[in-house]
């Protein structure tokens, strides 16, 4: 699975993905390096998981979608939005867009991902396609 960094709002100092993940997830050029939202990645014989931290965010807000065997995950968190006049003097909430976009590996099954939103958390299940076992052939000899 190579791993995209797109269009973000937010820089990140920490560095090349490389590093942390080796060969697996490939920084793949980006103007803007970042982690927002914050995700992990897991594998296991049947599938990947990724894991987004997403809070304060509603489930109709996030949009998740394959194309060209590369799965991208956007929102829009919306400000909201005072009524009355009141001067602000510290403001540390902001609206924010994301995109993040992970290239999918071969052997997975598109078609079955699925997801699930709770307490602030985005999981998304990326199962494998059953791998091929060869079939022998017996040969009989005259």
């Amino acid at each position: 699975m190579r791993y995209y960094l797109t269009n973000n709002n937010f820089n990140d100092m920490a560095g090349d993905l490389n590093n942390l993940f080796g060969d697996f997830f490939d920084n793949l050029s980006s103007p803007i390096n970042s982690k927002i939202p914050s995700v992990d990645i897991f594998e296991d014989s049947d599938a990947y998981t990724i894991e987004a931290e997403l809070p304060g965010f509603k489930e109709e807000n996030v949009s998740i979608n394959v194309e060209k065997h590369v799965l991208n995950l956007k929102s829009l968190k919306e400000e909201n939005k005072q009524e009355d006049k009141r001067k602000v003097l510290i403001k540390e909430r902001n609206s924010y867009k994301f995109e993040r976009s992970f290239r999918l590996p071969e052997g997975v099954d598109e078609e079955k991902i699925s997801a699930e939103f709770s307490n602030g958390v985005l999981r998304i299940l990326i199962p494998k396609m059953p791998e091929v076992q060869p079939k022998a052939i017996t040969v009989k000899i005259k």
